[in-house]
C-alpha cells in the first residue's frame, strides 16, 4: 500500500509484513539491553551517590526557592456525603468535622461537609487558586547550573 501525493511517495507499506525483520529488531534491543547491563558497575553507581551526596545543599536550595514560588490564594472544598446507614454517616461527617474546624483556623482555607441521610453518595468540589512566580525558579535553575558539584552530577547522569 503506498500513499502518493503529485507522484511523491508519502508512505509505503507491505502487507502482511516479514517476519525476519521483527526478529532482528528484538535480537538488535537484547544486544542493547545487555551491553547497557554491563556497561553498569558498582563503581559508577557510588561515584553518583557520592556526587549527589557533593551537590544536596544546592538541589535543597533550589527546590525551597521553587517550593516558595507558590503562593496558596485559596483552597476551598464542600462535600456531600452519604452512607448506607445515617449512624455511617453522621459519624463520619463528625471526624470530618472535628478536622474542618482545625483546617478552618487558617483564613485561606475552607472546609465545609454536609449530610445526605436519604441516599448513598459521595460529591463535592474543590476550588483550588494560587499564584506562581515564574522568574524566581528560572533565576535558581540558571543558578543551580552555575554549580559545579551539580554539573558534575548532570555530565554523570548522561550515562545512564
Amino acid at each position: 500500500m503506498e500513499i502518493k501525493w503529485f507522484k511523491i511517495r508519502l508512505w509505503t507499506k507491505k502487507f502482511p509484513e516479514e517476519d525476519k525483520d521483527k526478529i532482528e529488531k528484538i535480537e538488535e534491543e537484547d544486544v542493547k539491553y545487555k551491553k547497557l547491563l554491563s556497561e553498569f558497575s558498582w563503581k559508577d553507581f557510588k561515584k553518583t551517590v557520592n556526587l549527589v551526596i557533593q551537590a544536596r545543599v544546592f538541589i535543597l536550595k533550589f527546590l525551597k526557592i521553587v517550593v516558595n514560588s507558590f503562593n496558596l490564594e485559596l483552597f476551598k472544598v464542600h462535600i456531600i456525603l452519604g452512607l448506607t446507614s445515617p449512624a455511617d454517616t453522621a459519624s463520619t461527617l463528625g471526624c470530618m468535622w472535628g478536622a474542618a474546624s482545625i483546617f478552618n483556623t487558617h483564613p485561606k482555607f475552607h472546609f465545609n461537609a454536609s449530610p445526605d441521610f436519604r441516599r448513598e453518595r459521595i460529591d463535592g468540589n474543590l476550588v483550588l487558586m494560587f499564584n506562581i512566580q515564574l522568574l524566581k525558579p528560572i533565576a535558581a535553575f540558571i543558578w543551580l547550573l552555575t554549580k559545579k558539584p551539580v554539573l558534575l552530577l548532570l555530565w554523570n547522569l548522561r550515562k545512564y
